[in-house]
This record gives structure tokens, C-alpha cells and sequence, in this order.
């Protein structure tokens, strides 16, 4: 067995992020893009920030759309006005010195709710060491993203992603979407039941006998291969 840790930052938690906010009640949890822009907050409050499944909803819903390109970059007012949607587009405004996308407006009873180019950023530098641990793994074993029967995502944050979005924004490869197994949070469980039952905990000490951790910083050619894990993929636009 092989292991690594990905120094991802809290960005997908919607630490550091202009309108970020923890999971709680009014907290964006899923954007769609289509005609209109479309959200849903939790406890169906007005919205009040984004928390992190709703970050990478909205960052994917940019890319499909056509806002944000593969490099990262968040499209000018101007030139966005050119290719999308005016509906859409007069979405995009500036917000001191950067470029900012309104996915909700606070009307007279609150502050609008957006995404700033720096915000796209910081969770493409998130998204980024995810998919180079990822691809370091795969490396070290010899292994293609084919390879993979199954993918079980932990946390109680990894419950409430979408498939989908995750594979736009490059965080898990595309054949993935149907091989994901959302397990929840496996830490908490895992603990009760080493608690509960000696065998669980004499396994779990042969298990982690067994791993052998890859240590990324130090591993030959990785910057190569984070720097190149942060291009958001190539995807067809509507």
C-alpha cells in the first residue's frame, strides 16, 4: 500500500475565499448554470456566502460556460460581453482590483455573493496538489487512472460534491464520475469502531504497517508535475 498527503490548503472549505463561509444555514451548496443561474443554500435561506461543494460547483459551472479558461483565467467584462450571454456576462463586474462573477445578488436586504479571479486561484492551487498526489500515486504503482475500479472519497465534506464537478475542475480524472464511493466521515467512524472492537484495532495497526507513505516534496520531478496539474481540463462548451 501506498499513501501520500496533499498540501491543499482550506480553500475548498471556503477558507480564504472572498464570499467563503462554513456549511451552515445560507451557505451556497450547489450552483447550475444554464439559462439562468441557478443555486440552492442550505436550509433554503437567503444566500449569505459559499461553502466549499458550492465552490466547486460554481467553478465548474464558470468553466462550462466559458468565464473561466483552462489556464485559470477569468474572462474581462469586455471580452466576456463578446462570446457569453448578456444576461450572463453583465454578471461579471470588478470588484476593486479584480474581476468578480455575482453568483447571487443581495438586493436591498443583503451583500451580493461572488467569486473573484484570486478566489479561482486559490482553488485551482487546491485542485492542483489534489491531482498531482493523485498522479504521483498512480506513478509510483504503475498505474493509469484506468486502472481503478473505485474511488472512495472520505469526509463529511466529500458528501455533498458532485461527480461531475469534480471532474471538470481536473480533481479526479473523468472515467472516475461512475467509480466514486462517498464514504463519510470514515475518521470519526473508523475511531468508534477501534474502540468497540479489538480486532478492528489489531487490523488497523497491520494495515498501517503495510503503508508506505510517499513523501511529495521531496519526490523527483513533482513541481513538474504540479505545475502541470493546474490547468483546468478541455471541455466542450454549450
Amino acid at each position: 500500500m501506498v499513501a501520500c498527503s496533499c498540501a491543499a490548503g482550506p480553500a475548498l472549505e471556503g477558507v480564504n475565499i472572498s464570499c467563503g463561509m462554513r456549511a451552515a444555514s445560507g451557505a451556497i451548496d450547489e450552483v447550475k448554470i444554464e439559462d439562468d443561474v441557478f443555486v440552492r443554500t442550505i436550509g433554503d435561506e437567503r444566500p449569505k456566502g459559499i461553502c466549499g461543494s458550492g465552490i466547486v460547483d460554481l467553478v465548474a459551472e464558470l468553466l462550462k460556460v466559458g468565464f473561466v479558461e483552462q489556464s485559470g483565467r477569468m474572462l474581462p467584462p469586455a471580452k466576456a460581453q463578446k462570446i457569453i450571454r448578456e444576461d450572463l456576462a453583465r454578471r461579471l463586474v470588478e470588484k476593486g482590483t479584480s474581476i468578480a462573477f455575482v453568483v447571487a445578488y443581495g438586493g436591498e436586504h443583503g451583500d451580493d455573493v461572488y467569486i473573484t479571479a484570486r478566489d479561482i486561484r486559490q482553488v485551482q492551487l487546491a485542485k492542483g496538489a489534489v491531482w498531482a498526489g493523485i498522479r504521483a500515486l498512480l506513478k509510483e504503482k504503475r498505474l493509469s487512472s484506468n486502472d481503478i475500479d473505485r474511488v472512495y472519497v472520505a469526509g463529511a465534506f466529500g458528501a455533498h460534491l458532485r461527480p461531475q464537478s469534480l471532474s471538470r475542475i481536473g480533481m479526479i480524472a473523468a472515467e472516475w464520475e461512475e467509480r466514486l464511493v462517498f464514504a463519510g466521515n470514515t475518521s470519526k467512524g473508523g475511531a468508534l469502531m477501534c474502540l468497540l472492537s479489538r480486532s478492528v484495532r489489531e487490523e488497523a495497526e497491520r494495515i498501517a504497517q503495510k503503508v508506505r507513505c510517499l513523501e511529495l516534496s521531496t519526490l523527483e520531478g513533482f513541481d513538474r508535475l504540479f505545475a502541470d496539474s493546474l490547468r483546468f481540463p478541455e471541455g466542450d462548451r454549450p
